[in-house]
């Protein structure tokens, strides 16, 4: 635009030093799992979790999905055993809550791990994508 006449015009350009930024995101994540450490096929169970959003927008509505599964790995061979659904949770908030599912009775006895799966409908754009899945250690199903 030139509005000036300047004797150097060569310096009039200041940089700032780099700036750390952070997308205005939520970042749901699964900080505990706990289950019983012997279930029993056809009969009910708790898991008791805590859904924390770490990051620092608040997350709308969102559902955690938890599967039974012989790995450690979510996989097609996994048993959905229910969910819960989250009506939102704010910036650094947790939720700790017990869910009761139900083990199939067709279930065979063996060693199993539950897999719980944040944001399991993708629902939210998070920060990371890859950190949503949480193992529970293993546990027997009994007959």
């Amino acid at each position: 635009l030139e509005q000036q006449v300047e004797v150097d015009g060569s310096n009039n350009v200041t940089v700032s030093a780099g700036l750390a930024l952070t997308a205005y995101r939520p970042e749901i994540l699964v900080t505990t799992l706990a289950t019983p450490v012997v279930v029993q096929a056809g009969r009910p169970m708790a898991i008791t979790h805590t859904v924390r959003n770490a990051g620092p927008a608040p997350a709308r509505p969102f559902v955690i999905r938890f599967f039974l599964s012989t790995g450690d790995r979510p996989d097609a061979s996994d048993v959905l055993l229910g969910t819960r659904a989250i009506g939102g949770l704010g910036a650094g908030l947790s939720s700790t809550a017990a869910t009761s599912v139900t083990v199939p009775a067709n279930v065979a006895s063996g060693t199993y791990r539950i897999i719980a799966v944040a944001d399991a409908a993708g629902q939210q754009a998070e920060l990371d994508e890859t950190n949503d899945v949480t193992v529970s250690p293993p546990l027997s199903v009994a007959r």
